[in-house]
């Protein structure tokens, strides 16, 4: 049975930034006293020059240099450099310097402070202190007699962004899907085999590029069994992307951390031959220049049911009129699902104008009710098309979750996706507990808003199920600071599936004003496997920064807490509430 199943901002800046304006006047007909006439500033032309600055950094810590020349019409008494962005105690990446008098043009280098990430006891638990991963925006302050002029994160924008990534964090662009790779052209894995694809650098993504968005195809399986995806050069998790049968050809959308070389690696978990597709549909880079992300509670954009979609005939849905995103949205987060197919196909989601690409974002056969996620780039008139290549009718649900947006603000600290190494986060398996038919599994013991995340980029897997149904995962609807309950359900899926079956799909999961997240399962039972590949960082931004700044001096690399894991918050045991919300 299936039932559903602002803020942006970028910093600008240039090779040079110039700045005039006239701070001081005599009002027409009235002359000052010349014994007791103060000098009159003069008016000032401050011009920075192009600045170099190490523009990744470790969670570990450590200091970050900066240089570049300035030059002023009047004396530059001081310059510092200020880093804005996620807000934690002991975070205060500062430094400034100091010049005689008369210092008109001068090259300025300083060093900023970053504390190694870790973790105080709180109240309810651990808390992030240190310099988290995510965006840092830089700031640059010059004082001179006319006052303190700044530019960058919180000043006069810039041309090109100063921003330094700590970890691996990055905002998002968004393409036309394109075909990355396809096995079936004599490259078939062999069991357990693994296939590494380069990715910066290739296809018109960036070399800097810190993450890519595929949506991967198992085909021609020989074997049941899964499909990991993870960074090149690291040993494959303990996680899964893409479950599959003998024979079958099933998809999910994986957001995953490049590697080295620019590159991921795909395993494959079985012991028979498998061709693997990929097909790319945007990536993340480490700087202001791309798209940052803003989730909400699913709500359902589209349901054919009523109508019906023709053989090979392609809907059009309007993100802007019915999920209600901004119209300067580039991408959004849609969780697409077909019911009822009267014949074997695919769906492509693509931007609306443009034309049909070879790719795909979801396959299925007669009958079967499947979804899969899709980071769609949105088209002309915050359109996107969704085309059906079944030579039969089929009906198409979708829900969206959130949508990114160019950063116009001058400092990005929100809406940042962080990611790391994929990490198990939670198998009900492993106590034997499967999520009962009309229950919700309550927070599964996070609280990511204590961690300045806003959206928990999950993949979530159901195994074991003892009857069709569907599982949804939402923000918790209880109040900020108090316990999840599980209010809140949405008229929406994530993923759908049929007894016994094993399936996984990627979910950019909201947290809860309470920062919980929840996952409802309709009916029978079905075992949850919860796997965490990033976060979006939300909550900060430089009044929270400065809020940071004063309540804890910034302590030294060396004497920071351990380096913790962002992926690894403290878990603890789920609960469950009953019935439907």
């Amino acid at each position: 049975m299936t039932r559903d199943i602002s803020k942006g901002r970028r910093l600008r800046r240039s090779t040079a930034v110039a700045l005039s304006a006239v701070t001081g006047f005599a009002a027409a007909g009235l002359v000052a006293p010349a014994a007791s006439a103060a000098p009159a500033p003069q008016a000032d032309a401050v011009t920075i020059g192009d600045v170099s600055f190490q523009s990744k950094l470790s969670p570990a810590g450590g200091t970050a240099p900066v240089s570049f020349p300035v030059s002023d019409a009047i004396a530059i008494s001081k310059v510092t450099v200020t880093a804005h962005g996620p807000a934690a105690q002991g975070c205060a990446p500062t430094a400034s310097a100091t010049f005689p008098d008369g210092t008109l043009s001068t090259s300025v280098s300083l060093n900023l402070p970053f504390a190694g990430a870790g973790t105080t006891q709180g109240p309810n638990g651990s808390l992030p202190t240190g310099c988290q991963p995510g965006l840092y925006a830089l700031e640059i302050a010059v004082t001179d007699a006319n006052g303190t002029h700044s530019y960058g994160a919180a000043g006069t924008p810039l041309a090109k962004p100063l921003d330094i990534s700590v970890g691996s964090a990055g905002t998002y662009v968004s393409m036309a899907p394109q075909r990355l790779l396809d096995t079936r052209n004599g490259t078939t894995l062999r069991g357990r085999g693994v296939t590494t694809l380069k990715v910066a650098g290739t296809a018109g993504i960036p070399a800097n590029a810190v993450a890519v968005v595929m949506n991967v195809t198992a085909v021609n399986a020989a074997d049941t069994g899964f499909v990991t995806v993870y960074p090149a050069g690291r040993p494959a998790p303990i996680t899964s992307n893409l479950n599959h049968t003998v024979g079958q050809t099933i998809p999910n959308a994986v957001t995953v951390q490049l590697g080295d070389g620019g590159a991921v690696q795909l395993l494959n978990g079985s012991d028979g031959n498998l061709d693997l597709v990929a097909d790319v549909t945007g990536y993340y880079v480490p700087d202001t220049t791309g798209a940052v992300y803003t989730g909400f509670t699913p709500k359902r954009v589209l349901d054919t049911r009523a109508t019906h979609v023709p053989a090979r005939g392609t809907v059009t849905v309007n993100l802007c009129s019915q999920a209600r995103i901004p119209y300067d949205a580039t991408a959004a987060a849609l969780n697409v699902t077909v019911t009822d197919p009267q014949g074997v196909g695919f769906l492509t989601v693509y931007p609306h104008g443009q034309a049909l690409p070879n790719a795909s974002s979801l396959n299925f056969t007669t009958g079967q009710t499947i979804s899969n996620m899709a980071i769609a780039r949105l088209g002309t008139g915050c359109l996107v098309d969704v085309f059906s290549s079944a030579f039969a009718p089929v009906d198409i649900v979708v829900d969206a979750s959130g949508y990114f947006v160019p950063d116009t603000s001058g400092q990005t600290t929100d809406g940042v996706l962080v990611t790391g190494a994929p990490e198990r986060s939670y198998d009900s398996r492993t106590t034997n507990h499967p999520l009962r038919g009309g229950y919700s599994l309550l927070g599964w013991g996070l609280k990511p808003r204590d961690w300045g995340i806003g959206s928990l980029l999950l993949n979530v897997t159901v195994t074991d199920p003892t009857m069709d149904s569907y599982v949804t995962v939402y923000p918790d609807g209880a109040p900020a600071d108090s316990a999840p309950t599980g209010v809140g359900l949405p008229d929406a899926s994530n993923l759908n599936f049929s007894a016994g079956q094993t399936i996984p799909n990627m979910v950019n999961a909201t947290v809860g004003a309470n920062g919980y997240v929840d996952t409802f399962n309709h009916v029978g039972s079905t075992h949850l496997v919860i796997d965490m590949f990033g976060y979006y960082t939300t909550g900060v931004g430089a009044k929270a920064a400065a809020t940071a700044k004063s309540a804890a001096p910034a302590p030294s690399a060396a004497g920071s807490t351990p380096l913790v894991n962002p992926l690894r918050l403290p878990v603890a045991p789920a609960t469950t509430a009953v019935g439907r919300p």
